[in-house]
């Protein structure tokens, strides 16, 4: 090679060095946020505004907001920064949970840098996360008022609480999607919750890949910490094996939404009514029968028999005394 040619091209290669950022220098940089509403402006609008937004925009009540806002400042687990209040801090996290929002997306709509998004983000996600010793607590052991009902007494005593399954859609790389996605073919997180009669959570078990079972995430929620009272049980649906503490259905019973909701004088029909922000194709159901699992967890397998004795033991009585009132 010409040695002179390999001095041009360092030349060339230093001149280009040095003019490229001069180049720069001289251009004007034109500001990215740039909209006159600005993340406080759109969250106060949202607040303030028709009852529906809130629910729209952050799948969630204003008041139900509000206090989550003050649960976290009361506990002293977040608090206001200089520029960005914890209400906006909160706005962040849930339009992302509630949207599946990137961070490119909620730059555009809180006005702020990825750096900012992420950080905040990341702050109200572990804030959350400190409150479990709050919320999530083991159930009461004595009968709930209101299984002390006439239509659920003396049958339903030992029962604690409620268990399901949910997949929630998640974003993760292409070389590690394979475990996570289910019998629909799409990429889900399979959690597991568990809750009483006051609707609170005793327990919830997440992290488990889209492909794995109801049954293998409720052994593995046992394996690690979740234990059930000896004598009670959890109703659960027809997606777990039934055994003496988890009680499903018989096949073919269905749930009765709005009857949960008028008992407990709330109203989640909205949940049902309102524009969902995820892809239908993403929301997969909870797999149903247990008989999908006769060979996936042994310890379920196992005690299914003496499920089936519990579940026809109440069912018995329930037909004998409805029998015995209509004689």
């Amino acid at each position: 090679m010409d040695p002179s040619y390999h001095r041009r091209s360092q030349m060339e290669d230093e001149f280009m060095l040095f003019f490229f950022p001069t180049m720069e220098e001289g251009r004007e940089k034109k500001p990215m946020h740039t909209s006159s509403l600005t993340g406080a402006a759109y969250v106060q609008e949202i607040l303030n505004g028709h009852e529906s937004l809130c629910r729209r925009h952050f799948r969630m009540e204003a008041y139900i907001f509000h206090a989550l806002v003050e649960k976290l400042r009361e506990n002293e687990i977040l608090e206001d920064s200089t520029i960005v209040s914890l209400e906006e801090k909160v706005a962040i996290f849930l339009y992302a949970v509630a949207k599946n929002a990137s961070n490119e997306t909620l730059q555009d709509r809180f006005q702020h840098s990825g750096q900012t998004i992420s950080r905040h983000f990341g702050d109200v996600l572990e804030a959350i996360t400190k409150l479990a010793s709050i919320y999530i607590r083991p159930p009461s052991l004595r009968p709930h008022p209101v299984l002390r009902r006439s239509h659920f007494h003396p049958y339903f005593n030992d029962c604690i609480g409620a268990i399901d399954g949910t997949h929630i859609p998640m974003t993760i790389s292409p070389h590690e999607q394979e475990p996570y996605r289910n019998r629909k073919q799409t990429i889900t997180q399979n959690v597991m919750v568990a809750c009483d009669f006051d609707l609170r959570f005793v327990h919830v078990h997440p992290g488990w890949e889209g492909s794995a079972s109801d049954a293998r995430v409720l052994q593995d929620a046992l394996n690690h910490g979740f234990q059930v009272p000896h004598g009670k049980y959890y109703i659960v649906d027809a997606g777990y094996a039934n055994t003496p503490q988890f009680l499903a259905p018989y096949r073919g019973t269905r749930y009765h939404l709005q009857e949960q909701a008028q008992l407990h004088d709330g109203d989640v029909s909205w949940l049902n009514n309102d524009t969902p922000d995820i892809d239908p194709h993403l929301i997969v159901d909870v797999p149903t029968g247990d008989e999908n699992y006769t060979s996936d967890v042994g310890a379920f397998n196992n005690t299914r028999e003496a499920g089936n004795h519990l579940r026809d033991y109440i069912a018995d009585k329930l037909w004998e005394d409805y029998i015995a009132r209509r004689a």
